[in-house]
């Protein structure tokens, strides 16, 4: 993720990727409780290289439990980020919750099959 060839592709200096993880060895995973933590990680991250975050471009994304704290995080933020990808996530989100990420970008991926995620998130997206 930050070898000089790949930071170079950026015309504007590089990207930042924060790859968080929740504390699964102390069998807690992603779940709204965390939301608050990992709201302050991003933006102690801002604190910290602020100069060279153009914070009009934030992303977030994550793939199963991960995937439901990225609509977590843009149902509770929507304000904050300009887009995000949800892979496979798990739980469900309402029509409401979605209507209030109509100003964010959405890249959801998941199948046909996927057992958690209620096909109805598809429809009220595209």
């Amino acid at each position: 993720w930050a070898s000089e060839e790949l930071q170079s592709r950026f015309t504007e200096g590089g990207a930042f990727v924060l790859l968080p993880r929740a504390p699964e060895h102390k069998l807690v995973y992603w779940s709204k409780t965390l939301i608050p933590a990992l709201r302050s990680v991003i933006d102690d991250v801002i604190r910290k290289h602020g100069d060279n975050i153009d914070t009009t471009k934030i992303f977030i994304g994550g793939s199963s439990a991960g995937g439901e704290m990225t609509w977590n995080m843009a149902i509770a933020f929507p304000e904050y980020f300009a887009g995000i990808f949800p892979i496979a996530g798990t739980g469900s989100v309402t029509k409401s919750q979605v209507e209030l990420c109509s100003d964010v970008a959405i890249w959801m991926i998941s199948s046909n099959t996927q057992r958690f995620l209620h096909r109805s998130i598809l429809m009220m997206i595209s």
